[in-house]
């Protein structure tokens, strides 16, 4: 199913692409592909505090998914929470260099 997401989802049906990623995370809430996904389809909507709430899902389950990092950092720098932004992508990037 994530394929066939994937293939949705880069095709820019993101309204179909983003109720089969939702449904696919019923089904496997630890999905990082998935919550990752979904998160840029939210994103490229404007969806932002959904958007930072997927990436950090992503980032819970795996500390060292750089696009989820990039891509949370990217949303709050959206909400003027630069130093939030940069404060924790900074420590992440630390911790995933050693």
């Amino acid at each position: 199913m994530v394929s066939d997401t994937s293939r949705v989802h880069t095709t820019g049906e993101d309204s179909a692409a983003l109720t089969d990623y939702t449904a696919l995370l019923e089904l496997e809430p630890q999905n990082t592909d998935a919550l990752y996904h979904r998160g840029a389809i939210l994103q490229r909507q404007e969806c932002i505090d959904e958007a930072i709430s997927d990436y950090s899902a992503v980032l819970t389950l795996d500390p060292h998914h750089a696009k989820a990092l990039l891509a949370r950092a990217t949303c709050w720098n959206v909400k003027g929470h630069w130093q939030q932004a940069i404060g924790k992508t900074a420590r992440r990037t630390l911790v995933c260099n050693y």
